[in-house]
């Protein structure tokens, strides 16, 4: 299946607590496997059994998650007064007016913009999760962050598809013309060997064999060949049921020194633009390629 490493899951629910469980997976693009995880200090203790599920469903990529847990009716924090540092601060600005002089009281006011003086306290966190309560949040995440990356494998898998019939159809062009050219190079360059030797007694065998030597060396039929048939099995690959991103990016590799090998031995314009023209849809193949898992 051709599964894109992009997609974000997300799944909420509420506890007859009163606690609200938030579950966030992102995925993106990575060359390995990769886990992040931002989880409260609750869920800790769960962190290994978390990766382990995590991996058993995703296979590659850069994994983000984020678990929050909330309690509605206790998530204020509670604001204190550090009564300390006030009289500190207090005694701080007294003295300081009265070696400077200053006029004006040391009012409640002035106290207000020492916002260290207050004290923010968060409420304390309740027993940590069992992995039976946090499993069902964490799958439907999955789920979500599945249907996702499905999609726009899908989408991918489209794209990919449509480029390779293009490439089998500049193949078929050059079959064409590389046979067409093979013909006219063999009558043109027998010609330009009869001409320049015209003067001088030569074995016409011993030409004809040389003359086919050189075409046969511009001869790309086994390199058309092996592409068609590499094609024919990157084609096979995007419907496995398994990851197989990094299969088909050597199998593109490959295409691609055999197409750079025809444009090498065939000196015709036409033919080296078609080339050209393959490995431009080979680069694009190769990018959606990166993004799948």
């Amino acid at each position: 299946m051709f599964i894109s490493m992009t997609g974000y899951g997300k799944s909420e629910y509420q506890l007859p607590s009163g606690r609200k469980i938030t579950v966030e997976i992102k995925t993106t693009n990575h060359r390995y496997r990769d886990l992040g995880m931002k989880v409260p200090r609750s869920i800790v203790p769960l962190e290994s059994e978390i990766r382990k599920y995590l991996f058993s469903r995703i296979q590659r990529g850069r994994i983000d998650l984020l678990i929050q847990v909330k309690d509605e009716a206790r998530e204020t924090s509670e604001v204190k007064l550090d009564l300390s540092l006030a009289e500190k601060v207090y005694s701080l600005l007294t003295d300081l007016k009265y070696k400077l002089r200053l006029k004006g009281e040391i009012t409640t006011d002035l106290l207000l913009h020492f916002r260290e003086i207050f004290l923010s306290v968060e409420p304390e966190e309740e027993t940590e999760l069992t992995w039976e309560i946090l499993e069902p949040f964490l799958n439907s995440a999955l789920n979500a962050l599945e249907q996702m990356r499905q999609k726009e494998g899908l989408a991918l898998l489209k794209d990919v598809e449509s480029r390779l019939e293009q490439i089998r159809a500049f193949l078929g062009t050059i079959e064409s013309k590389a046979s067409a050219f093979r013909t006219n190079y063999h009558a043109l360059l027998k010609k330009r060997v009869q001409d320049l030797l015209s003067d001088v007694g030569v074995d016409e065998t011993r030409v004809a064999q040389e003359v086919a030597f050189i075409v046969e060396r511009m001869d790309i039929t086994e390199e058309v060949t092996r592409v068609k048939s590499h094609v024919s099995q990157l084609k096979g690959w995007l419907a496995l049921d398994e990851p197989a991103g990094r299969k088909i990016d050597f199998l593109l590799q490959e295409i691609n020194r055999e197409v750079n090998t025809m444009g090498a031995k065939v000196q015709d314009a036409e033919i080296t633009l078609l080339t050209v023209e393959i490995k431009n849809e080979l680069e694009k193949i190769r990018e959606q390629i990166q993004n799948i898992e």
